[in-house]
């Protein structure tokens, strides 16, 4: 439940508190760095938040959400002020008790007022992908996931990138907004063409309004035809840009042509994109061909777009684009799991409780076989059962009890899983060439 507090500047009164938070919260993810990390910004608040380490970072600024109740320290945030005109926070940390009460955006309320008037453009941070209550956090905040890093902090964790825009206090008004909508009349369509030449875009040689027009009026499910949807963008009445959709064979989407009057509104326009039927509703996901420009790049990251590849000279000998994607699915793409993850929390269980001092490769070959076993009890009398009345979670609890042990005999014996199967694979396709082995299931020295 929300909690009365008061934002104060950071004084020597908190340190022992905001020193509790840094060794309760941050050992797991930062080892002994935010030990050090604490250290550096004690000094430059003695030195009048000036930060004479950092290389870029030009002023620390410490704050402390306090319990109007208590008094007591209910969270922190220090953030960095860069000489590129960025910030970031390093670190915000909310005491467990108080989580859920709304300390973390009080916080960041008060760091975006302090901010909004000094020319910084974006605020961005890091958080240890293992520490999901933390990423969710910024993620309704309206950070977006820019990437990840792995190795930063603390060997074997991997660092989440995220990035949002500096929101100003007076915030933006309903008839600032960019609004999409489909040209619907003549008067719409010749609205759209003065304007375009205009606009910026992401094609060099640009196809004419009357071409894109004759093909949003073609029939939107013949996709042989290339047919093209058409969103302007509005900010009142004034056209600001504009989106070409096509459909594809495979189900996907393209922007095959994008219009802007300047990076902010094409950030805008693309979060609006992400709202309109098309985008919802295709099987795939949707890509746009984007020049790799500075300014560009930094609004498809920020829009949590994922960089699927760099294509030097498709429209020019001068021109390299970036073919970008996402799709509605990628909102929640940082809770999508991955193996990697699984496996550092894998060595965090067994090493956090111990187990591997008990663990050798016989024991850990055992236990696999032993697991084996019970996956076969599973399945043991049931050949004439079909799949749909097989006990499909009580298999996949036998499947994952082999794939830990499988695993964990793989470490102690120091052995690349990744690798073996791959050079075993290699080893497969030499013995078993296609030619011999369709269709039959002699083994390799029998093959003719």
């Amino acid at each position: 439940m929300p909690m009365d507090i008061r934002i104060e500047p950071f004084s020597a009164t908190h340190a022992e508190a905001v020193l509790a938070l840094f060794v309760d919260t941050l050992s797991s993810h930062y080892g002994g760095d935010h030990l050090a990390h604490f250290r550096r910004l004690m000094d430059a608040y003695d030195n009048e938040n000036v930060d004479d380490v950092g290389y870029n970072s030009t002023r620390q600024i410490g704050v402390v959400a306090v319990c109007a109740e208590t008094s007591s320290v209910a969270g922190f945030l220090n953030y960095v002020v860069k000489r590129h005109g960025t910030a970031k926070i390093s670190p915000l940390i909310v005491d467990p008790t108080a989580r859920g009460a709304g300390v973390g955006r009080h916080l960041l309320e008060h760091m975006y007022q302090s901010l909004s008037d000094t020319g910084v453009r974006n605020v961005y941070c890091t958080v240890d992908k293992l520490n999901r209550s933390a990423s969710a956090f910024f993620t309704r905040q309206g950070f977006q996931v820019l990437g990840e890093s792995r190795d930063q902090y603390l060997k074997g964790h991997c660092e989440l990138i995220l990035q949002r825009s500096v929101i100003h206090a007076d915030g933006t008004k309903a008839a600032d907004r960019v609004v999409l909508m489909k040209p619907q009349t003549p008067e719409h369509w010749d609205a759209f063409d003065r304007a375009a030449q205009d606009l910026s875009s992401n094609e060099t040689a640009r196809h004419s309004i009357s071409e894109i027009r004759e093909a949003a009026e073609r029939r939107p499910d013949d996709v042989d035809s290339k047919p093209k949807i058409v969103y302007v963008a509005h900010r009142g009445k004034a056209v600001v840009g504009a989106l070409v959709l096509c459909p594809k064979k495979g189900g996907s989407l393209k922007v095959s042509t994008a219009y802007w009057v300047d990076e902010s509104t094409l950030e805008e326009i693309l979060a609006q994109l992400e709202s309109v039927d098309e985008f919802l509703t295709t099987d795939g996901r949707v890509y746009v061909h984007m020049p790799m420009e500075s300014h560009v790049v930094q609004v498809m990251q920020t829009r949590g777009w994922r960089l699927d590849a760099i294509i030097p000279g498709v429209e020019s000998d001068s021109t390299v684009v970036g073919q970008w994607s996402t799709s509605h699915l990628d909102a929640a793409a940082q809770d999508r799991h991955e193996w990697m993850d699984y496996h550092l929390e894998l060595q965090e269980v067994i090493h956090g409780r111990e187990w591997n001092k008990f663990e050798t490769p016989q024991e850990l070959a055992i236990s696999l076989m032993a697991e084996v076993g019970e996956l076969a009890q599973e399945l043991q009398w049931k050949s004439q059962t079909g799949i749909p009345d097989l006990d499909t979670k009580s298999i996949a609890a036998e499947l994952a009890d082999i794939y830990n042990y499988l695993f964990r005999l793989a470490w102690h014996l120091d052995i690349d899983m990744l690798g073996s199967c791959f050079d075993k694979l290699e080893k497969v396709k030499q013995k078993y060439p296609v030619a011999l082995a369709k269709g039959n299931t002699r083994k390799y020295s029998e093959l003719v």
